[in-house]
């Protein structure tokens, strides 16, 4: 009989596997059309759909960065190993049994053992890909040229986007686990923290493809520079379509 944790991996590899074998951004990208589509235009008008807005823009989120954990480090075994070497990773004998038979892998089970709800747990998990050992210091340094409706120009890591995402996550927690919270969420930050939500994990996408072999779901111009997608792109007439297979 699988244990709790080995079910839960499982259904979340499953889902993964649902939508676009599991490439990080297209998925984030049609969850979060999604959102928007639904909630987000409730949320705007009304105060009362906030809460569930904050819910559904962390989830997204959240699911993001797992998929770009597996995603990533199944690409780049060698990072793996450090990754590894670096942790304390305590597992279970029968975990390990069903390790070995194949059930799920080594990349998964450590994506099982990460809040990635926590910026600061996220970027000891992303470490091992980059120089330095830091995925905050790249998103720091970050600094491309892209096209955004149709314009090119140069698109930088916003400044806040760590307090942002963690403001966001706090106030997540405190909605989920206060049934009575009251609090008003103004219009305003939620705006400020959605754009966060949707340009930060392109720009993690513009990173990845850069570190690891393969385009990973990036979107790329006719001018050959990436393509952002902003909120209002989303809300548009658009849909993601698979890659035609070659043969």
């Amino acid at each position: 009989m699988r244990g709790i944790r080995l079910e839960e991996i499982i259904r979340l590899r499953d889902t993964r596997r649902q939508l676009f074998s599991g490439a990080p951004l297209p998925n984030f990208l049609t969850n979060l059309f999604t959102l928007a589509d639904g909630i987000r235009r409730l949320a705007l008008r009304e105060s009362s759909y906030r809460p569930l807005y904050v819910i559904g823009l962390t989830s997204a989120l959240e699911t993001f960065l797992r998929d770009l954990f597996v995603y990533s480090y199944r690409d780049r075994q060698d990072a793996f190993a450090s990754y590894i070497r670096s942790r304390d990773i305590k597992i279970a004998l029968a975990e390990i049994l069903e390790i070995q038979s194949g059930e799920i892998d080594w990349v998964e089970y450590c994506a099982s053992t990460i809040n990635f709800q926590s910026l600061v747990e996220c970027d000891r998990a992303f470490g091992a890909l980059f120089e330095g050992g830091s995925w905050s210091k790249a998103m720091a340094d970050f600094e491309r040229s892209v096209q955004v409706h149709g314009r090119t120009g140069l698109l930088k890591t916003p400044e806040d986007w760590w307090p942002s995402f963690d403001q966001l996550l706090q106030l997540r927690h405190r909605v989920v686990h206060d049934a009575n919270f009251r609090d008003p969420i103004a219009s305003e930050f939620l705006q400020h923290a959605e754009a966060n939500v949707v340009v930060i994990p392109q720009i993690c996408n513009i990173l990845w493809s850069e570190i690891i072999h393969g385009d990973h779901g990036i979107f790329v111009t006719d001018t050959g520079v990436p393509a952002i997608f902003l909120i209002d792109d989303l809300l548009a007439d658009w849909e993601i379509a698979e890659p035609e297979e070659t043969t």
